[in-house]
């Protein structure tokens, strides 16, 4: 070995040692790195999967509850019908209108009759997708609407409906509940 060799043995040994401890270092840190991404990920996946249910859950149960106001409303206007105080049952606590904007029955003719809202004027409805779709088929069947701007309430709001048919199978008209779009909306964007 040559006496040079002999002096630079221990830098070379030196500079080795350090360029292994920072490949060590950087392959360490990448690997922790990429486990942290992964366990990011993870997380991320398990709250968007948590957020879909919860989204999907929350409008099942308000089509659910919308639904449950139209079969008391249908039951109610076979029994009393145009005498129906719709805004006394809402008053009363018996319809939730918390999600719904308003109750309301559309006679045989399409014409909207009676609501919970006290200045209600008679729209004719014959020529919406809500009303017609009970006009030809006789089953008892919940419709919902796409979001249509209200004739009466001037506001956009989904049509949940269900045919109303007499017990000798005439059909009398149709139950409508408007959901207010806006609370849909409102909730999504309050989702952090």
């Amino acid at each position: 070995m040559s006496p040079r060799w002999k002096q630079w043995l221990p830098h070379w040994i030196a500079w080795t040692v350090a360029a292994m401890a920072v490949l060590l270092l950087l392959v360490v840190t990448g690997q922790l790195v990429d486990e942290e991404w992964r366990e990011n990920e993870r997380t991320t996946r398990r709250e968007i999967s948590n957020l879909s249910r919860l989204t999907q859950e929350h409008a099942s149960r308000t089509m659910h509850a919308a639904d449950q106001a139209l079969q008391l409303i249908r039951s109610l206007f076979l029994r009393e019908g145009m005498a129906l105080d719709l805004a006394a049952l809402v008053n009363h606590g018996a319809i939730d209108v918390s999600t719904v904007h308003q109750v309301g029955i559309i006679d045989a003719q399409g014409i909207y009759r009676l609501s919970n809202l006290p200045e209600t004027p008679q729209a004719n409805l014959a020529d919406r997708e809500h009303f017609i779709v009970h006009t030809h088929r006789a089953t008892d069947e919940l419709f919902i609407s796409r979001p249509v701007l209200g004739r009466v309430s001037q506001k956009w709001t989904v049509q949940l409906t269900r045919r109303i048919t007499e017990p000798s199978g005439r059909f009398v008209g149709v139950a409508v509940v408007s959901v207010d779009v806006d609370y849909f909306s409102g909730f999504y964007a309050s989702l952090d």
